[in-house]
């Protein structure tokens, strides 16, 4: 019994380590996600992203990469920001760009096809990994990650406006 709780001390840290280098991994993806979303977005509307954009959050699947440029927060990591408004979402497939659009304006890549209905299943498995980045004075910056939940918003922003499916979103 003696020798078999330093196996057990020792499987831990491993674990631990595992961890932290997986977690290590995905950000360095999330980083070349968002110098491909980036130099696509300038190669195609001869512009860099807005200055106001301050957050890129990826969702990370198995075979495709979500991000979504932000100006503000969300609201699956915190407080969503009063003037939370998405800027720019691109997917990222094999290290390539296969959507990119402008959200309510234009569509700039749109060739993405049945991955994005199987990436919705992952959302609902709940194997979805959800990165934070956030910029400074030098670009985007690893924040930190956790599981997708879809319930998060809900967690950190209980007294949001909720609209059920059918109801009309009136903005004036």
């Amino acid at each position: 019994m003696r020798s078999f709780i330093p196996l057990l001390v020792l499987l831990y840290c491993s674990q631990a380590v595992t961890g932290d280098q997986a977690e290590d991994i995905l950000s360095r993806r999330g980083y070349e996600q968002i110098t491909l979303c980036e130099t696509e977005y300038t190669r195609l509307t001869g512009e860099p992203i807005a200055d106001e954009i301050d957050r890129v959050y990826i969702d990370v699947f198995k075979h495709l990469d979500i991000l979504a440029f932000t100006e503000g927060a969300v609201g699956t990591f915190g407080k969503r920001s009063p003037t939370y408004a998405s800027r720019l979402v691109c997917t990222v497939q094999n290290s390539k760009v296969v959507d990119l659009a402008v959200p309510m304006r234009r569509i700039l890549i749109d060739k993405a096809g049945d991955d994005i209905s199987e990436a919705e299943k992952e959302y609902h498995e709940g194997t979805v990994i959800e990165l934070l980045y956030v910029r400074d004075g030098n670009g985007f910056q690893f924040c930190c990650s956790q599981p997708f939940d879809v319930t998060n918003i809900d967690k950190h922003n209980p007294d949001r406006k909720r609209y059920s499916p059918g109801e009309a979103l009136i903005i004036e």
